[in-house]
C-alpha cells in the first residue's frame, strides 16, 4: 500500500500540469513548459508577447502582460475534454494561495470560477474543450483598448 501512494505523488509531481502559474515570467514560464512551439499574433497593444508551449498532453497558450502570464489557454493535444480532476489541478496550480469558486450553474456552454482575491477569473469551453484562466489585470488591459 505504501508503495501505491509514493508511485500516485511521483506521477503528481511530474505531471505536466503540476506548476502552471498566472504571473511567472517568460523564463518561468519556459522552465516548465520549455521553449515555444509558436508564436501566436498578439491580441491587444498591451500584449507585448503571446505563445504556444506544448507538453505530452497539453497546448497552452501564454499571453504576457508586462512580462508576466496573465493569461493561459488549455486545450488537450488530443482535442478531448479535460476532465473535472484535470481542471481542478489546472485551477489549485493557479490560485496563488487563494481558492476558486464556482460561480453557480454552467451558462450556456461555459462553466465559470473566480478566484476568492478578486484577482482571477477562469471558463472552461465545453465545446472547444479548453480552459482559460486570467487575470484581473489582463482583462482590464484587454477591455481599456475597446
Amino acid at each position: 500500500m505504501k508503495r501505491a501512494w509514493i508511485i500516485v505523488l511521483l506521477i503528481s509531481l511530474s505531471s505536466p500540469y503540476a506548476g502552471a502559474r498566472l504571473g511567472e515570467n517568460k523564463e518561468q514560464v519556459e522552465d516548465r513548459y520549455g521553449k515555444p512551439t509558436e508564436a501566436l499574433e498578439s491580441p491587444s497593444k498591451a500584449i507585448k508577447d503571446s505563445n504556444r508551449y506544448t507538453t505530452d498532453v497539453y497546448s497552452v497558450r501564454v499571453d504576457f502582460l508586462d512580462g508576466e502570464s496573465g493569461f493561459e489557454v488549455y486545450r488537450k493535444l488530443d482535442e478531448s475534454k479535460i476532465s473535472s480532476a484535470e481542471i481542478k489541478r489546472l485551477l489549485d496550480a493557479n490560485a496563488d494561495d487563494s481558492k476558486w469558486v464556482k460561480k453557480g450553474e454552467e451558462t450556456v456552454h461555459r462553466d465559470w470560477w473566480y478566484r476568492k482575491d478578486g484577482e482571477a477569473v477562469a471558463s472552461y469551453d465545453h465545446h472547444q474543450n479548453t480552459l482559460t484562466v486570467k487575470t484581473r489585470d489582463y482583462q482590464r488591459a484587454i477591455e481599456s483598448e475597446k
